[in-house]
């Protein structure tokens, strides 16, 4: 959770995504960018913080790891009454 929240992109794939397909565009919408070291981690930490939220549940049954993929399959597809992840969401 920590890397994630980080920004940094380099060893986070969620970081690569979220500044691939939200922070870069916006940039590029905006035609603001002016390079700078470290720059579009900032950014990413920026939006991640602004923008993301994350959830941590704890399973400690003999069958969590099935409780925990059945639910992220669930929340993959909007079943919760909310829209599907734009990242990894599952089309119904």
């Amino acid at each position: 959770m920590k890397a994630h929240a980080s920004g940094r992109r380099s060893g986070d794939q969620f970081c690569v995504y979220v500044q691939d397909f939200f922070v870069i565009p916006d940039l590029v919408k905006s035609g603001s960018y002016l390079p700078r070291r470290g720059l579009l981690d900032e950014l990413t930490k920026d939006y991640i913080r602004t923008n993301l939220r994350f959830r941590v549940k704890a399973f400690t049954s003999g069958d969590s790891d099935r409780i925990v993929r059945s639910l992220e399959d669930k929340i993959k597809r909007g079943v919760f009454g909310i829209s599907p992840p734009t990242l990894n969401g599952i089309s119904t």
